[in-house]
């Protein structure tokens, strides 16, 4: 279903940089992840069949290199995660072969720095690679498995020595970032050989292709219509959750939709809130609109699609419940990258009789209730679950009214 409107909305524009407080290189690295690579990340696509996941290698450990990390976890989700066992998790690795004794330390903490709470909750190990064999320094002491992305900082003595090591990986697909001058030509030949992808960071031209960084944010605009829409969903009951005729009639309704979306986006900015909570409700609506060709490639790449025996519709109407559940890993990490947190056990046990207020925990404590799995979150916030339904029927209307 196509958006029936006479003309084409403008694209609107904003400063990714002021949003960021100036972080150049993440913008940098954003431009790399959506629009740089020879191939994207999961290829044409990971579906809810498939027993493929991405693995990123990152040989570096400065400023950029960690901001590709934080990129690559904030749109690598995929409908074939299963979140009770973490089956076909992501995998971001940062290989550091120069020796230093505080390198994974430093590493480590860096990345903590940029991506929140995420490591408190997510896999992490700090490994040493020798001799063939990897020996665990240290590593996560409760990760959850309803998250779907794993660190790993490896030391090892060369690349070569470590691109032996996981070159008969199964089910990967293996994407290697380096800074330019970094691989001989051998090495290179063997990561062209045996990967899916090789991408060698060019400072000067990866900055000039960045701009100025002003970004089409027309797509998380709508994003933010979506939410202020939410109130529609209410008449649809808990046990029809999946009902698809029920979201086709609200999306007939949103996508027809008076309201004007860059007015209410900007609404957001007038609110009486702190700039950096101004900027970090519009940042998390460009986080999930940047995952919309992710979420494209992982309807187009099923086989009832690529055999042209299911229409694109009717294949989100089939896995509705898989994409459903992907949006909600995907906020997950979102959510724990912008600082919140999941609940502990003692205050799930309060909120289960009612001791807690939600929401002033959420705002005087950065306690996020619904960072969980989906199985939970239909429990204990169904409401919000219909939001990660109707992101999934929405999405590809979205991106039709944009081209």
């Amino acid at each position: 279903m196509k958006f029936p409107f006479k003309n084409k909305p403008k694209k609107v524009k904003n400063c990714l940089e002021e949003l960021l407080n100036g972080d150049r290189e993440y913008i940098q690295a954003r431009h790399i992840i959506l629009n740089d690579l020879k191939a994207n990340l999961d290829g044409e696509g990971i579906s809810s069949k498939s027993n493929k996941h991405i693995h990123a290698v990152i040989a570096g450990t400065d400023r950029l290199c960690v901001s590709l990390a934080r990129q690559i976890a904030l749109v690598a989700h995929y409908p074939n995660f299963d979140d009770n066992t973490g089956k076909n998790r992501g995998i971001i690795t940062f290989l550091i072969t120069q020796p230093a004794s505080n390198g994974p330390a430093a590493l480590f903490s860096s990345l903590k720095e940029n991506t929140g709470n995420l490591l408190d909750e997510c896999q992490w190990k700090i490994t040493r690679l020798a001799n063939g064999s990897m020996e665990i320094i240290d590593k996560c002491p409760h990760s959850k498995e309803y998250i779907d992305i794993e660190f790993e900082i490896i030391s090892a003595g060369s690349i070569s020595e470590y691109i032996e090591y996981i070159s008969s990986e199964e089910n990967s697909l293996t994407t290697f970032f380096c800074n330019k001058g970094t691989l001989d030509s051998a090495c290179r030949r063997t990561i062209e050989g045996k990967f899916h992808n090789l991408y060698e960071i060019d400072r000067e031209s990866i900055d000039a292709k960045a701009g100025d960084g002003l970004i089409d944010t027309t797509a998380a605009q709508w994003v933010n219509a979506i939410y202020i829409f939410g109130g529609s969903f209410k008449e649809i009951k808990t046990r029809d959750i999946y009902n698809v005729k029920n979201y086709n009639s609200i999306l007939s309704q949103f996508i027809n939709i008076k309201t004007d979306v860059s007015a209410e986006w900007e609404k957001i900015g007038s609110a009486n809130y702190t700039r950096e909570y101004i900027n970090s409700l519009k940042l998390s609506n460009v986080y999930c609109a940047d995952t919309f060709m992710t979420k494209r490639r992982s309807i187009t790449s099923s086989d009832a699609y690529k055999h042209k025996k299911t229409p694109f519709s009717e294949i989100i109407h089939k896995e509705i419940k898989q994409m459903a559940y992907s949006e909600h890993t995907r906020w997950n990490v979102e959510k724990l990258m912008n600082g919140f947190r999941a609940y502990t056990a003692l205050e799930s046990y309060d909120d289960e009789f009612g001791l807690i207020n939600r929401k002033e925990h959420k705002v005087n404590n950065m306690a996020h209730i619904n960072i969980c799995s989906g199985d939970k979150l239909l429990r204990i916030d169904s409401e919000s679950f219909k939001y990660d339904c109707f992101m999934v029927f929405a999405f590809n209307n979205i991106l039709e009214k944009l081209k």
